[in-house]
């Protein structure tokens, strides 16, 4: 109850605005990318110049093709999704009816703009030793998490700080009704690979719906807000996941540096998919890439990947570690104007007591764009 305590509390202090959320007195940035996104007429609501859609695929593993210096092979062994993001006015007046924090998110102001999408992933987790059919009471527990998620996202982009915040909504399955050890036994026999035995002593079905909440801001360390030619900026993220899956709270931080850095709030992950909220008829699409570090750490009070069901034992259950944290470096790159290509790999700390090693994995995601 005291780790649920400490979430709630975080969760809570994250809707209650800060100064950082205040018009800027020197009045809006007018580069480009925030005044392209709506044309808006004296008295009515702001109508869009541009639509645009989106397809993101994004693919994590801890084998040797995605982290060949280095591969474990255990606990979190992959995960593969996709998501499709979309603008248009429909999107706009939906978004806007979420209440936001001193109205910082107001629809007619100068610079908000917004997103949404659907996430469709598959996540599975396994011990070290796949090849032992019997539950094994000291590694990590089979499980697989099968979701998909509907995205909210809206930024303001003329604040003394820009400010940018993910809403979703994940319905899910995990056990074996989510069939990820159906999955990777298919991948582990198509390829040649060791076949998993165990995954009779997965953890068992439950019905599985997280709230995830994300607030990102963004403050240029170097160049200017028109992102063109050599940069460096720090992306601070605050965030909570309230459900029956999981429950947490954390935070953290990117710093990224390179060259025409994108209007955007970092490159999408699994987790988060990709900022959808930026302008992709503005200037600042020109060729481009950085280099990217990410720390991030937060307080678990349930994990059912790890600790079982709320409702049912499973053969195999571990009791999750309080604190874990985790840190990223990649690069990411956009080229053609309307893709971008990213490759990172990223260390976590031990998520269960008693586990005996640190993990890694490698993640490789593309997303294309089209507008209209």
């Amino acid at each position: 109850m005291e780790r649920i305590a400490q979430i709630a509390t975080i969760a809570a202090g994250l809707c209650l605005g800060s100064p950082l959320g205040q018009a800027s007195p020197t009045g809006p940035d007018t580069s480009p990318a925030t005044t392209e996104a709506a044309v808006v007429e004296p008295g009515s609501r702001p109508v869009r110049n541009t639509r645009a859609l989106g397809l993101s695929l994004y693919w994590e593993n801890d084998g040797n093709f995605a982290k060949p210096n280095g591969a474990t092979d255990r606990h979190y062994s992959s995960g593969t999704g996709m998501a499709v993001q979309w603008q248009d006015d429909t999107t706009d007046e939906m978004v806007d009816l979420l209440p936001s924090c001193d109205g910082e998110f107001d629809r007619q102001a100068p610079g908000t703009s917004f997103g949404a999408g659907v996430v469709l992933s598959l996540n599975m987790y396994t011990p070290q030793n796949i090849s032992d059919p019997n539950p094994i009471y000291d590694d990590r527990p089979y499980a697989g998490w099968t979701y998909v998620g509907f995205i909210a996202q809206r930024a303001n982009r003329t604040q003394i700080v820009p400010v940018f915040e993910h809403i979703e909504l994940d319905l899910g399955a995990i056990g074996p009704t989510g069939h990820a050890g159906a999955v990777q036994r298919w991948v582990h026999n198509k390829f040649g690979y060791e076949r998993p035995e165990g995954w009779d002593n997965q953890i068992r079905d439950e019905v599985g719906v997280d709230y995830r909440y994300q607030r990102r801001w963004r403050m240029n360390l170097l160049g200017d807000t028109s992102g063109r030619g050599a940069g460096v900026q720090f992306i601070p993220e605050a965030g909570f996941t309230l459900g029956t899956a999981h429950l947490n709270a954390g935070a953290g931080g990117m710093l990224r540096a390179g060259w025409n850095l994108p209007d955007d709030f970092g490159s999408g992950r699994m987790r988060y998919a990709s900022d959808f909220t930026r302008s992709f008829s503005s200037a600042r699409n020109a060729p481009g890439g950085y280099l990217f570090v990410r720390s991030a750490g937060k307080i678990v009070g349930h994990d059912s990947t790890i600790a079982g069901s709320f409702f049912r034992d499973s053969p195999v259950e571990r009791t999750t570690e309080v604190f874990t944290a985790e840190s990223q470096a990649g690069v990411a790159i956009q080229f053609l104007k309307y893709f971008e290509f990213s490759y990172s790999q990223t260390y976590m700390t031990r998520e269960f007591v008693g586990q005996k090693h640190i993990d890694s994995y490698g993640a490789l995601n593309l997303t294309a764009v089209y507008t209209w």
